[in-house]
């Protein structure tokens, strides 16, 4: 081989590995890309540092089930690629973010477009916390409820401070993460998404 065509040969080999580099780095994850595990459902809250997500997540926690759950908490999407092997399949996707908080709502905006269309198919939803305090708002609701139309998903308002409303969103996100994971009996992501119904369920704290 000459050293002109060696030289060529290296150039391409470089260039073909930080393709594959930099292609596994942004790799997403979809919902069927693992196996479930058995009696288990696995909740992914997507928002900003300071947003609320460990509080949201320890109440999630602290409530009752018959299976195991496990909630994973990220600043953005794409999730890294480190560990990627070992991370459990994702059932549900909460996008958290604060309506008084511009870089919250546009991490949020960017997120979204990274997740697999796979999870807008009833398995992920937008959480609006700070609704209620309109003058504080950095854009108008419309904006916001406009981007959940646009990824077909449900929105939920809410606060992670009071305790009393943390416990009413993580019950509504549990219901919602039951119906993704298949425990609800007769209902499902698909079937929500084909008859378009609101479904709530009401239980008592």
């Amino acid at each position: 081989m000459t050293r002109l065509k060696r030289v060529n040969f290296e150039a391409a080999t470089l260039a073909s590995s930080f393709r594959f580099s930099f292609h596994r780095k942004i790799m997403a994850f979809t919902a069927h890309s693992k196996l479930p595990e058995l009696n288990t459902a696995t909740i992914l809250l997507v928002g900003m540092q300071g947003i609320g997500k460990h509080r949201l997540a320890g109440a999630l926690l602290n409530l009752n089930t018959s299976y195991s759950l496990q909630v994973r908490t990220a600043t953005h999407l794409p999730l890294p690629a480190e560990n990627s092997e070992s991370r459990p399949k994702i059932d549900f996707v909460v996008f958290l973010l604060d309506a008084n908080n511009n870089m919250s709502i546009s991490k949020t905006v960017a997120s979204a477009k990274e997740l697999d269309v796979s999870y807008f198919l009833g398995k992920a939803c937008f959480v609006v916390l700070n609704a209620t305090s309109e003058r504080l708002h950095c854009t108008d609701m419309s904006n916001i409820t406009g981007l959940c139309d646009a990824h077909d998903s449900p929105m939920l308002c809410g606060s992670v401070q009071d305790e009393n409303q943390r416990k009413i969103l993580a019950r509504k996100l549990l219901c919602l993460t039951e119906i993704s994971s298949g425990f609800k009996h007769a209902i499902s992501p698909m079937l929500i998404q084909a008859t378009k119904h609101t479904y709530e369920f009401m239980e008592t704290l």
